[in-house]
């Protein structure tokens, strides 16, 4: 009996062998890679020799392809990868040609491109699929649509990007154009775009920006925003938001630094630096809506909180060809309220921010109506604000700053903020005004490769002893890996 089963189960393995082992193709410079995918079963293998290859492909079967290592195998066609239906990798090829082609990865169920380099001129084209990828680098444009996940990491292009129905992610990666996330949620990592960034989707959607540098607008229609510790020209957000640790810097290009709209929103603006929103006025036609620190526009439904912010040289300035005076609107200010909603000012230091010469306009520190608008423990530095608020507590003096706007031992700003306990400093000192006081601000936000809070709440704020309820605690914060 052990030997009749001994023989039995020597073959149902050599009948099982075959089927063990897939079969290798190796390209030769000269052959064509499209034969030999054509050709190759779902699970072969095919090999790549290092070359030019004329040629445009497609792969659309479960195949193990790969370049020859150590070597340069250069495809200078399009590159398409359609209805792979497993866990597929392109890495390690240059693809393309001054023709400017793509690669063009259709319904596909898990594509991970490495070191594909297409900056001899190509882009690249997702629809239905998940992709993710490291060192990757696209000379054109690159068009996402539908993608089930989308993770690329030190990845550039040199074109626009746009997103269609895809969530995605970008760490440590590089736009030369415009990144546009038209129905999706946008992740955007310590990484860099020349132009503006556009969150288009309203609604139940989320914007994170963290640790980047964005040399344009970044204009989020997110229902939920949180944009820290980056490098901006400017910023529109049209729904709930946190805004915190930011440079943001207009380069006198007759701007707003931050302008906040949106109904039922909540906005929270601390810890920035608003700067240089402006310009000069050469001509004696009208100039309206510029050279303002923060815009708040929403309506009675909403509530924005500006705390501990630096917000200077946001100014109009030249007269008109007559030297007098002009008739400008909203020009010239650090804070201007336009909303009918709550708005809670402290701690900030504002200077430098007016029109010149003066005219009909609104020239002032902050610019708001008294009615639901709290004002104190600013420093309003040579302007005084205007419009009906009044404020109390603020001061005007010289916030003695040393080169990185740190207070200097001796400052009147140092201890001067709100006192409430929610405001307190690090030290659990009184609050110091200005854009480096409070708990809100991490001061390695910029850089630090730890999880940094972007925000926080906390309800009921107080509560009284002896008394039983319920203390909520939310927050949310972004980790981002430094290039490897």
């Amino acid at each position: 009996m052990k030997t009749k089963i001994s023989i039995l189960l020597c073959a149902v393995l050599t009948l099982a062998s075959p089927g063990l082992y897939a079969a290798t193709h190796v390209v030769l410079p000269g052959q064509s890679i499209q034969s030999t995918i054509t050709a190759a079963s779902p699970g072969d293998q095919i090999i790549v020799k290092g070359g030019i290859y004329v040629e445009s492909i497609t792969i659309d079967k479960n195949l193990d392809f790969r370049r020859e290592a150590g070597t340069v195998v250069h495809i200078n066609g399009n590159v398409t990868l359609s209805g792979i239906t497993g866990a597929f990798t392109f890495a390690h090829f240059k693809i393309g040609s001054a023709n400017n082609k793509t690669l063009t990865v259709t319904n596909c169920a898990d594509v991970y491109m490495e070191d594909v380099n297409a900056t001899g001129g190509g882009g690249l084209s997702v629809t239905n699929s998940k992709v993710r990828g490291k060192h990757c680098w696209f000379s054109t444009t690159g068009n996402i649509t539908g993608a089930t996940e989308f993770y690329f990491y030190d990845c550039s292009f040199g074109g626009n990007v746009t997103f269609a129905s895809s969530n995605w992610t970008m760490q440590e990666c590089s736009i030369t154009g415009n990144l546009t996330s038209n129905t999706s949620d946008t992740i955007f990592l310590r990484s860099n775009v020349t132009g503006s960034l556009t969150h288009n989707l309203t609604g139940d959607s989320n914007c994170t920006v963290f640790q980047s540098t964005i040399g344009e607008r970044l204009h989020s229609k997110a229902g939920r925003s949180w944009i820290g510790y980056n490098t901006i020209r400017w910023v529109r957000v049209d729904a709930n938001a946190t805004i915190v640790g930011n440079e943001i810097d207009g380069r006198d290009g007759n701007s707003i630094g931050i302008y906040v709209s949106g109904a039922n929103s909540e906005v929270f603006i601390t810890n920035n630096k608003i700067h240089h929103h402006g310009g000069n006025r050469s001509s004696d036609d009208q100039v309206d809506n510029i050279g303002v620190g923060v815009w708040i526009a929403q309506p009675a439904s909403s509530s924005t909180k500006v705390f501990n912010n630096n917000i200077w040289d946001c100014k109009l300035t030249g007269a008109s060809s007559n030297g007098g005076a002009y008739d400008n609107n909203n020009c010239g200010m650090g804070i201007y309220v336009q909303s009918t909603g709550s708005t809670l000012i402290q701690g900030n230091i504002i200077w430098n921010c007016y029109s010149s010469p003066s005219g009909s306009i609104k020239n002032a520190s902050v610019y708001a109506p008294f009615e639901k608008v709290l004002m104190t423990h600013n420093n309003l530095r040579t302007r005084n604000p205007t419009g009906g608020v009044v404020g109390t507590d603020n001061l005007d003096v010289d916030p003695q700053f040393d080169a990185n706007q740190s207070l200097i031992g001796g400052s009147p700003c140092i201890d001067a903020g709100p006192p409430e306990v929610e405001f307190k400093d690090h030290d659990l000192s009184r609050n110091d005004m200005g854009a480096k006081g409070g708990h809100h601000f991490d001061a390695n936000g910029a850089s630090s490769s730890i999880p940094v809070v972007l925000s926080g709440n906390l309800s009921p704020i107080r509560i009284q002893k002896g008394v039983t309820g319920t203390v909520n605690l939310n927050s949310r914060a972004v980790v981002s890996t430094p290039k490897q």
